[in-house]
């Protein structure tokens, strides 16, 4: 009898530990956004026990329909180590997934286009794709009109359009989301800016 007390004892115990450490410190980021007074912007203000500022490598994994271009990120060092940096200011225009599911085949270089099998490397391809989908600038925002210049060089123009979103080269749509951190911004877009 007294085994057996003391197995629930400490069982209870053990519960009890494990439930008030997780109600205290949760597992998962936390966030915190603040509105501006006409809800244009979004900001994540902060992560639950985070080590130092946030900055973009740790939001954009969160995203849900970001999978396949957060996929392409982590292939390449020096865009991780960019998007890490605090000290960083990038824009980043990120396809969503329904945009990239077609296109997986001619970023990974598997599989037949037109019967014609792929000849381009495509770790190029895919970092040629990351590029021209970041851009480097001293803004942290697509607050007013203009070019932009993606780390491929490319010129990007933006037009303001309705319900706070933008419109990327005549063609590609900012879908109103983005989250801003200390050093830069994330854009959901309803288009890819480069050509695979």
């Amino acid at each position: 009898m007294a085994k057996q007390t003391s197995f629930f004892l400490l069982t209870f115990l053990i519960i009890t530990i494990l439930t008030s450490f997780t109600q205290t410190r949760s597992l998962v980021p936390q966030e915190e956004y603040i509105y501006n007074q006409d809800y244009e912007q979004i900001t994540l203000m902060d992560f639950e026990d985070s080590q130092g500022p946030v900055t973009l490598i740790d939001i954009i994994p969160i995203e849900k329909d970001l999978t396949i271009f957060v996929d392409c990120i982590r292939t390449f060092v020096d865009i991780i180590d960019l998007l890490s940096d605090p000290d960083s200011s990038v824009i980043i225009l990120a396809p969503v997934n329904s945009v990239l599911r077609d296109r997986t085949h001619i970023l990974t270089g598997s599989g037949r286009v037109k019967d014609k099998e792929i000849k381009v490397d495509p770790k190029e391809n895919m970092y040629k794709f990351l590029l021209g989908h970041i851009v480097v600038a001293d803004k942290k925002s697509l607050s007013q009109e203009g070019n932009l210049k993606s780390m491929d060089n490319a010129t990007i123009t933006v037009e303001e359009g309705i319900n706070n979103t933008y419109k990327l080269n005549g063609k590609v749509n900012t879908t109103g989301f983005f989250k801003k951190v200390v050093n830069g911004v994330i854009y959901k877009i309803d288009g890819v800016l480069v050509d695979l």
